[in-house]
């Protein structure tokens, strides 16, 4: 039987066999990605008494932010008097589950909200994904700061927001403040904002920016 052989010495045959090797390898990494054997939720509301700006630290998973609606008969025109915080907390390790949360602190004015994932050893074919979504119902208008390492973002009814976004798709809307956004990938969609949008860094992926009261400032 005659050999094809390449450039660099190995056979066609070898070949095959190495990239098929490799693809096998990278199937646990595909399975287990979206795998959630393991859950727990957790659920918290803070009063707004002292509360001026909300401050977001997320790690892995996609996160919601909205305005509650108002409460009728309220003397104040029914604004909400707290933050209202639900999070859906998953992994594949039990173990790694054990050591997750979503914990808060008040400094000063500010909420201080973030998610705990501990980082998983494993070897590079097996990647456990651990990840926390997280839902946020607040006041309408109240200011909002974002750090977020991955996952699709949603925000709406805000007051001056800042994102700092590692990858995902950004959805913002009903913005009663500006808009400072750093994205590293992922789709950015703006709209009815009152005042300016400003985009600090934008790695990759497209945009869009509809009612936009304010000036729109790009890198």
């Amino acid at each position: 039987m005659e050999t094809h052989t390449t450039s660099h010495g190995l056979s066609l045959k070898k070949r095959v066999t190495l990239l098929t090797s490799f693809l096998i390898l990278l199937l646990p990494m595909v399975v287990v990605a979206d795998v959630c054997t393991y859950e727990k939720a957790v659920s918290f509301t803070v009063p707004v008494d002292a509360v001026q700006r909300l401050s977001i630290r997320a790690e892995t998973g996609a996160l919601a932010v909205h305005a509650l609606p108002a409460q009728d008969g309220r003397q104040d025109g029914g604004q909400q008097d707290e933050i209202r915080v639900e999070a859906r907390v998953c992994s594949a390790r039990k173990a790694a589950l054990d050591d997750m949360d979503v914990v808060h602190t008040l400094n000063g004015d500010v909420l201080l909200v973030q998610a705990v994932i501990p980082e998983i050893d494993s070897a590079f074919w097996i990647n456990h994904y651990p990840y926390i979504d997280m839902d946020f119902g607040i006041p309408a208008g109240l200011a909002v700061t974002i750090k977020d390492g991955s996952g699709d973002i949603q925000v709406s009814g805000t007051g001056a927001l800042r994102i700092d976004d590692g990858s995902g798709e950004l959805r913002i809307a009903q913005v009663g403040g500006t808009v400072s956004i750093s994205d590293g990938s992922g789709s950015i969609d703006v709209m009815d904002v009152e005042q300016a949008v400003t985009i600090l860094e934008d790695g990759s992926g497209s945009t869009e920016y509809r009612n936009i009261t304010g000036d729109i400032f790009l890198p």
